[in-house]
């Protein structure tokens, strides 16, 4: 940051001096570094200028920390630029297409990332041990697998199949492209002591679905001595959660303890929500209680979780306290606050949250008007639930029609539950 600060001083003597300067690649290298950010393009511009004038552009030293400044400073046409206009001698430079490869990705340019390392690879030019993860990663957000299973044939042929780096976004892209068999077969060959792969497994295990692999491979992580983190934790217990396996979910409770981790919001919540779905409300509670830090998340999981076993008051105590701490609701507890309202009879509250997400704006999502019909169809309140229904034209589903359907029927308006 002290270097940065210096910039402003110093290129404008460096451009404007009367005595000419000879900066050598190195210095000028040093200069392009801290020139590194979107808060200082236009001093990156002047030492452009100044590895012009001084005939240092065309180093491929210069012409590296050109395309990283510019790709820096979100400028990824200057980057290329300076790319395509750089001598024949120095596209063999290996740095270079990193440089511009990494910059693609860092700007979002997960295709042109991907089309230059393919040229790269025409022309001869080797990899090294970070253009790989590199473009792995641009093929692990582009979901391109076919041309990420290219890419590890490409990490085995050069030897860098074994690096920490390499295996790690060989994990994150089949991880993304849903292959977690091939995810799998990569992480059990690696010898890192990295937690990312695993974390970034276990979580598509667990999004999957496949939560006895993700417990399985969170269990072979603990008997490895690998770091579990504030990321392997939430992880483990939404899948022991599912698998409906209380005692292990006990277990990974007491490991949270052990390790410090219950102070993060991210895992108490998640322990929370583990509790809840397995309806033990007394461990939930306790965990809630014991929190230090309470979010939107925390609130909806109990809340949401009472409503649907039937526990109406509690619910409708918590959202109380919930908006008397200052915490705005968000469209998953305002649509189980309103069907306790609906399931307790509660019309009167019911009116009262509905101003209030009307004000919130939070009308506007699906199952937030589909709990506003069966309230007030239940509440026998049904030409209230129709001016709902004919407000939710463009956002209607199946749930949406049967709760009109049913609220006439209950409401001895059978000829029209038929016409809907």
């Amino acid at each position: 940051m002290r270097s940065q600060l210096h910039i402003p001083c110093l290129l404008p003597r460096c451009a404007l001096s009367l005595r000419p300067i000879f900066p050598d690649p190195y210095s000028l290298s040093a200069l392009l570094h801290h020139c590194s950010s979107p808060a200082l393009p236009r001093y990156g511009q002047q030492a452009h200028a100044i590895a012009l004038t001084s005939f240092l552009a065309a180093h491929p030293l210069v012409a590296a920390r050109l395309i990283g400044m510019y790709s820096a400073c979100c400028m990824p046409k200057a980057a290329s630029l300076v790319f395509n206009t750089a001598p024949n001698s120095a596209l063999s430079n290996r740095v270079l297409w990193t440089t511009l490869i990494a910059g693609l990705v860092r700007n979002g340019d997960h295709r042109a990332a991907m089309e230059k390392f393919r040229t790269m690879q025409v022309m001869g030019v080797p990899p090294n041990n970070f253009t790989l993860p590199t473009v792995l990663s641009a093929c692990a957000s582009e979901r391109a697998l076919r041309f990420g299973c290219q890419v590890h044939g490409c990490a085995l042929r050069t030897g860098f199949g074994a690096s920490p780096f390499v295996q790690s976004s060989l994990v994150g892209l089949y991880s993304n492209c849903s292959d977690l068999a091939s995810a799998d077969r990569v992480l059990q060959t690696s010898d890192s002591d990295d937690p990312v792969p695993w974390n970034t497994l276990i979580v598509n295990c667990t999004r999957s679905a496949r939560h006895e692999h993700a417990l399985s491979l969170f269990v072979q992580m603990h008997l490895r001595g690998l770091a579990l983190d504030e990321f392997t934790f939430p992880s483990a217990l939404n899948s022991a959660a599912f698998s409906g396996d209380s005692g292990i979910g006990r277990c990974i409770h007491c490991m949270v303890l052990r390790s410090g981790f219950d102070s993060h919001r991210h895992v108490a919540n998640a322990l929370v929500d583990m509790y809840v779905k397995m309806r033990d409300f007394t461990h939930a509670r306790g965990v809630f209680d014991q929190m230090p830090e309470r979010d939107v998340v925390t609130w909806t999981s109990l809340l949401v979780g009472h409503a649907r076993q039937g526990s109406h008051e509690v619910a409708l105590q918590l959202y109380s306290d919930m908006l008397a701490r200052g915490v705005e609701p968000d469209e998953f507890a305002v649509a189980g606050v309103l069907s306790s309202c609906a399931s307790s009879t509660a019309l009167e509250l019911g009116r009262q949250v509905h101003a209030a997400i009307v004000h919130r704006g939070l009308d506007a999502f699906v199952s937030v008007s589909n709990a506003l019909i069966t309230l007030y169809a239940r509440s026998g309140s049904i030409d209230e639930a129709r001016a709902v229904f004919e407000k939710s034209l463009c956002r209607r589903d199946t749930v949406t029609w049967t709760a009109l359907i049913m609220g006439y029927a209950q409401n001895g308006r059978g000829g029209d539950s038929l016409r809907l």
